[in-house]
C-alpha cells in the first residue's frame, strides 16, 4: 500500500476480540470455550489478512489490550517493521488501539476507542466510572448508567464512543424512541457500527452519523459459523480508513470527513486506492515536495517559494505555451525561453526542475534544462530508462492561478477549450474522425465537381454537334447540285478557253514574228551570172521559192488572223463570264449568302468536319456518362453531409453528457450546453467565412443576413443558420439577392464580392456549422435562487467558474492562490464542498493563503514552506492529524482555528458544543 505521503488508507478493525475475551471461541456470544489461540497465533491471523490496524474491543475488559502488544513485540523481527508487506507473511506490523466493548444500562453494547499508546489501565478506569462490577471479559453483565452517561465518561477521558452492531443484537437502534432521543441529545458520539449496510438512520439525530465496521470476532475462522449467518473472523469485516498514521487523531480526522475517508468492507471490499494519473514528487536544486495522489495544499509565509514550486511544475510539463499572453509576461521570470543570455530565470536559480509522475501503474520522470528541452524516462527494474514521447499530451496537467480562472468567468465559452480536454469528450479522437469524415466529404465533392465540370460542357458540345451536322448537311446537299455543276463546268471551260487564246495568241505572234523577218534580197546583177547560166538558173529558182514563200506566209497568216478573230468573237459571244456570274449570284442566294467560293471551300472540309463531329459525340457520350454517374454520386453526397452533421452532433452530445455528469459535483454551479448555439460570434464567423473582414457593418447583423435569426438558446437557430447557408450559396450561383434576402440590407457590392467566392469558399460555408454555446449559472448557497454568472460580480463569478473548473477532469490539477480576491462564504459553498467531491478521483494541488481549503477540505497532504537562508525549505508536511502540520495552519492561515473549530458543525455532525474537532 502507497505510504510515502500524508493521508493514505489502512485496514482497520474497530472491533476485535482477543481471547482474552471470556467467550472467545466459543459457539456462541457469552458462552465459554475451553481452546483459545495463543496471542501469536491470534495476531498471525489478522497479519495474515492484510489488516493494518485493531482496536481490542473485549466484554468489559482490557486485559487483552497488554498481552497482545507484548506478543506483537516478540514477533516483531529484529530489523524493524514492515508495513509493505502482503499476505500471507510471517510478519507484518499491526497498529494496536486501545479499546473495550462495553454493556451498559439496558443490555446495550458500546465500544470505547482509545489511542495506540493508551495505557490499559484508562479501560479499567472507564469501567469504575460507569459502574460495572461484573467480571472483566464476561458481557452478560451490564454497567448502570446509561449509553449516554458512558459516552460522555468515554469521551472526557480522551476516546471515541462507537455504538457497536447497532441494528444488532445489544444494539442503540432497537432501543425506544425516548432513549434514542436522549442519547441524541445528551451522548458525543457521531460514528456507529451496524450490521447492514442497508440500515437507515431514520431517527432524529441520527442521519449523519459515520457508518464504521468491525469484525466482532471470537473465532480464527468461519468453521464453526452456524449456516445462514455472516462469518466473522479476522479479515472478515473490517474499515478502509484515509490517515497519514493508524492513531486516534488520525482516525477523529477520517471520521469528520468520512464521506472522503472512511469506508466499510461490505461496501468496498478492496483498497479504494487512486487509479488516476497524479504527480508524486516535483524536485529543484536541494527542494522536493512530495505529493499525495489527493488533496494537496502547499502554503506558508510572503516570499517562500509557494507558487515557484508551481511554475517549475508548469515549464517542465510543457504548459507555458498555455498561458494567456498578459499572463506570460507577468510570468516571464519563469518562461522557458530567454531573450537573451544574460536574462535570468527562475530555474536558473533554483535548479533543474524534475517532476514525478505516475500514470497507469507506470512511474516516469520528467526533467527539463533550456539547452536540451523536457527528457521523459520510465522507471524500469529499479532504474531510469530514457524513453520517447511528447510531454504535453502523454503527461496531462491543468494548472490555473486565479487571474486565468477570472479571465474564464469573463469568457465562458473558452471553457469549451477544458471540456473538450476530458477524456470523456476525447475531443482529440473526435476530431480525427471528424477530419476523416470531411475528407471523405471533400474528395465526393472534388469528384462530383470534376463530372460537373464535364456537364457544364455539354451545351457548347450540342452546338458544336449542331453546326457541323449543318455543316455537313449542307455540303453533301451542294455537292450534288445542277446550279453548282454547271458554274464548276464553265469554270472549266473558261479555263479551257483561256488556254486556247492565250496558245493562239502566242501562235499569232510567232507568226507575225517570222513575217516581219522575212526580207527578199536585191536581184543578183546578170552580169555575173551571165557566164554561168545553169548557176543562174539555180540563183534565180530560190528566189523565186523565196517569193512564193512570202506570199504563202501572208495569205495563211491572213487566214489565221481571220479565224483568231471568229474564235474571239465566239467566246464574246459565249458570255461565259456573264453566265458563271449568275450562277454564282445564284448559288449566293440559295446557300443564304455564302459566297461561291466559300461554298466550294467546305467541299473541300467535308471530312475534316465529319472527324470534328466524331471528337464531338464523343464527348457528348463523356458528359452523358457524367451526368449519369454525379446522378449516382449525389445521394452518397447527401449521406456523407449528413454524416458531417451527425459527427457535429456527436461532440455536442460528448459535451452535454459530460457536463451532465459534473452536476453532482457542483451543486451550486450550474452550466448549460446548447449544441451549436452559439450565436454570438455570428459576425465574426460569416466575415471570415465571406473573406470580408471589415464594412458592411449592416449587412452582418440583424437588419441584413441575420434577419430573422434567434438567440442561440431557440430550437430554431440551428434551422435558421441551415438556411442562411443555403441562401448565401444561392447568392454565389447568381440568384438575386432580393428574391434570397427580402428587405434585407445589404450591398451591391458585398453582393458581387459574395460572387467571386471560390469553390473551396463555397465548401467552407457549406460544412460550416455554429460552435456549441456555454451558460452558466452559479448559487451561493444551497437555498440561495440560481443567477446568470453575468450578474453575479467579479468574486462571484470567479468562485463559480473555479468550482466547476475543479469537477472536470480527472488529470492533476494545479492551483495557484485561487481563493484571491474571493470571499470566504463562497469559498466554502463553491469551491471546498467541489474539493471534499473530486479529489477522491483527481489529485489536486493547491497554493492558498485560505485556511477552508486546507482545513474543510481537509487536504490529505500539507506542505508547509518556509524560507531558510534565502532558500526554499519544507517546515512541516503530512496529514491534518499531525500537531505541526496544525500548528502551522493555525500559525500561518488567517482564520485556521476557527475552521478547525468549526469543521464538524459545518460538515453536519451534530455534537455537543463544548467536544472539539481534532482534540
Amino acid at each position: 500500500m502507497y505510504r510515502d505521503v500524508g493521508a493514505t488508507w489502512w485496514k482497520v478493525d474497530f472491533h476485535a476480540h482477543s481471547p482474552a475475551s471470556f467467550d472467545y471461541g466459543a459457539e456462541k456470544e457469552g458462552g465459554s470455550s475451553s481452546t483459545k489461540p495463543s496471542f501469536e497465533e491470534w495476531l498471525q491471523t489478522y497479519m495474515d489478512a492484510g489488516v493494518d490496524a485493531l482496536v481490542i474491543t473485549d466484554h468489559n475488559s482490557a486485559e487483552g489490550v497488554l498481552q497482545a502488544r507484548e506478543a506483537l513485540a516478540a514477533m516483531r523481527p529484529a530489523e524493524g517493521p514492515r508495513l509493505e508487506a502482503t499476505p500471507p507473511c510471517e510478519y507484518r506490523e499491526i497498529a494496536i488501539f486501545t479499546g473495550v466493548e462495553l454493556t451498559v444500562a439496558t443490555g446495550i453494547h458500546l465500544l470505547g476507542v482509545f489511542d495506540i499508546d493508551t495505557p490499559p489501565t484508562v479501560i479499567t478506569k472507564i469501567l469504575t466510572l460507569a459502574g460495572y462490577d461484573g467480571a472483566y471479559g464476561h458481557s452478560r453483565e451490564a454497567a448502570p448508567k446509561s449509553i449516554s452517561d458512558v459516552a460522555r465518561i468515554i469521551h472526557d477521558n480522551g476516546g471515541l464512543a462507537i455504538p457497536a452492531h447497532a441494528d444488532g443484537p445489544a444494539g442503540l437502534l432497537n432501543q425506544t424512541s425516548t432513549g434514542l432521543s436522549e442519547v441524541e441529545k445528551n451522548a458525543p458520539i457521531f460514528a456507529i457500527e451496524t450490521i447492514d449496510s442497508t440500515t437507515k438512520f431514520d431517527q432524529v439525530g441520527f442521519r449523519n452519523l459515520v457508518r464504521i465496521l468491525g469484525s466482532d470476532a471470537h473465532h480464527l475462522n468461519g468453521d464453526l459459523c452456524p449456516e445462514g449467518e455472516d462469518a466473522k473472523y479476522p479479515g472478515s469485516h473490517f474499515t478502509w480508513v484515509k490517515m497519514e498514521i493508524p492513531n486516534l487523531a488520525g482516525i477523529r480526522n477520517a471520521l469528520s470527513d468520512s464521506a472522503n475517508a472512511i469506508r466499510p468492507s461490505d461496501s468496498y471490499p478492496d483498497a479504494p486506492a487512486a487509479s488516476h494519473a497524479c504527480i508524486t514528487k516535483v524536485s529543484f536544486g536541494a527542494t522536493e515536495l512530495k505529493f499525495s495522489p489527493w488533496l494537496n495544499t502547499i502554503i506558508g509565509g510572503r516570499a517562500v517559494g509557494k507558487s515557484t514550486a508551481v511554475e517549475l511544475i508548469r515549464v517542465a510539463l510543457d504548459r507555458f505555451s498555455e498561458l494567456p499572453e498578459d499572463l506570460a509576461n507577468d510570468l516571464r521570470w519563469f518562461s522557458p525561453n530567454r531573450r537573451s543570455d544574460n536574462e535570468h530565470r527562475a530555474w536558473s536559480r533554483q535548479g533543474v526542475p524534475k517532476v514525478t509522475y505516475v500514470k497507469d501503474g507506470h512511474t516516469y520522470r520528467i526533467s527539463w534544462d533550456e539547452i536540451t528541452g523536457a527528457e521523459v524516462s520510465e522507471a524500469r527494474d529499479g532504474a531510469w530508462q530514457t524513453v520517447p514521447g511528447d510531454v504535453k499530451s502523454r503527461f496531462p496537467i491543468r494548472i490555473y492561478s486565479q487571474k486565468q480562472i477570472f479571465e474564464l468567468a469573463k469568457q465562458p465559452q473558452a471553457l469549451l477549450g477544458i471540456i473538450d480536454a476530458s477524456p470523456e469528450v476525447d475531443f482529440a479522437s473526435w476530431s480525427s474522425e471528424d477530419q476523416l469524415q470531411r475528407d471523405e466529404y471533400h474528395k465526393l465533392l472534388a469528384e462530383a465537381n470534376g463530372y460537373r465540370d464535364v456537364i457544364s460542357t455539354e451545351s457548347r458540345v450540342a452546338g458544336q454537334i449542331q453546326d457541323l451536322e449543318r455543316r455537313i448537311s449542307a455540303a453533301e446537299t451542294l455537292s450534288t447540285s445542277p446550279t453548282l455543276s454547271e458554274l464548276k463546268r464553265l469554270q472549266d471551260l473558261t479555263a479551257v478557253l483561256d488556254e486556247a487564246l492565250e496558245a493562239s495568241a502566242v501562235f499569232d505572234g510567232l507568226i507575225k514574228g517570222v513575217k516581219s523577218q522575212l526580207r527578199i534580197p536585191s536581184a543578183i546583177q546578170e552580169k555575173n551570172l551571165n557566164k554561168e547560166p545553169q548557176l543562174a538558173d539555180a540563183v534565180h529558182s530560190v528566189f523565186l521559192a523565196m517569193s512564193d514563200t512570202q506570199n504563202t506566209i501572208d495569205s495563211m497568216s491572213e487566214r489565221f488572223e481571220s479565224r483568231l478573230s471568229k474564235m474571239r468573237d465566239a467566246v464574246d459571244t459565249a458570255d461565259i463570264q456573264g453566265r458563271i456570274a449568275s450562277l454564282q449570284q445564284q448559288i449566293a442566294t440559295e446557300s443564304g449568302g455564302e459566297s461561291p467560293e466559300a461554298v466550294l471551300k467546305t467541299l473541300t472540309q467535308v471530312a475534316e468536319w465529319r472527324d470534328e463531329l466524331n471528337e464531338a459525340i464523343k464527348e457528348r457520350n463523356v458528359v452523358q456518362q457524367a451526368t449519369k454517374l454525379l446522378a449516382e454520386l449525389e445521394p452518397k453526397l447527401r449521406r456523407q453531409r449528413a454524416t458531417l452533421a451527425s459527427s457535429r452532433q456527436e461532440l455536442s452530445k460528448r459535451r452535454s453528457t459530460y457536463l451532465a455528469s459534473l452536476e453532482s459535483s457542483t451543486p451550486n454551479v450550474e452550466v448549460r450546453l446548447h449544441p451549436m448555439g452559439n450565436s454570438g460570434d455570428l459576425e465574426a464567423n460569416w466575415r471570415q467565412l465571406l473573406k470580408k473582414d471589415i464594412a458592411f457593418e449592416k449587412a452582418f447583423s440583424h437588419e441584413g443576413f441575420f434577419k430573422g435569426i434567434p438567440d442561440g438558446r431557440n430550437p430554431q437557430f440551428v434551422t435558421k443558420i441551415e438556411v442562411l447557408k443555403n441562401k448565401i450559396l444561392e447568392l454565389v450561383d447568381g440568384k438575386n439577392v432580393e428574391s434570397i434576402f427580402s428587405g434585407s440590407k445589404i450591398d451591391g457590392r458585398l453582393v458581387e464580392h459574395i460572387r467571386t467566392l471560390s469553390r473551396s469558399d463555397q465548401e467552407a460555408i457549406d460544412t460550416w456549422f455554429p460552435e456549441d454555446s456555454i451558460h452558466v449559472r452559479y448559487k451561493s448557497r444551497e437555498s440561495s435562487p440560481w443567477k446568470p454568472i453575468s450578474e453575479g460580480s467579479p468574486g462571484q463569478r470567479t468562485a463559480a467558474l473555479l468550482a466547476f473548473v475543479l469537477s472536470m477532469g480527472t488529470e492533476p490539477l494545479i492551483l495557484d492562490q485561487p481563493e484571491d480576491d474571493l470571499e470566504n462564504q463562497l469559498i466554502y459553498s463553491l469551491v471546498v464542498e467541489t474539493l471534499r467531491t473530486i479529489k477522491s478521483c483527481r489529485q489536486v494541488i493547491v497554493v492558498t493563503h485560505n485556511a477552508n481549503i486546507v482545513v474543510n477540505g481537509n487536504a490529505e497532504n500539507v506542505i508547509v514552506l518556509q524560507n531558510s537562508a534565502g532558500t526554499m525549505s519544507i517546515q512541516a508536511a503530512g496529514a491534518l492529524e499531525r500537531t505541526d502540520v496544525r500548528g502551522a495552519v493555525c500559525q500561518i492561515l488567517e482564520g485556521g482555528e476557527t475552521a478547525f473549530t468549526k469543521r464538524f458543525e459545518r460538515l453536519g455532525i451534530k455534537l455537543p458544543s463544548h467536544i472539539g474537532a481534532l482534540r
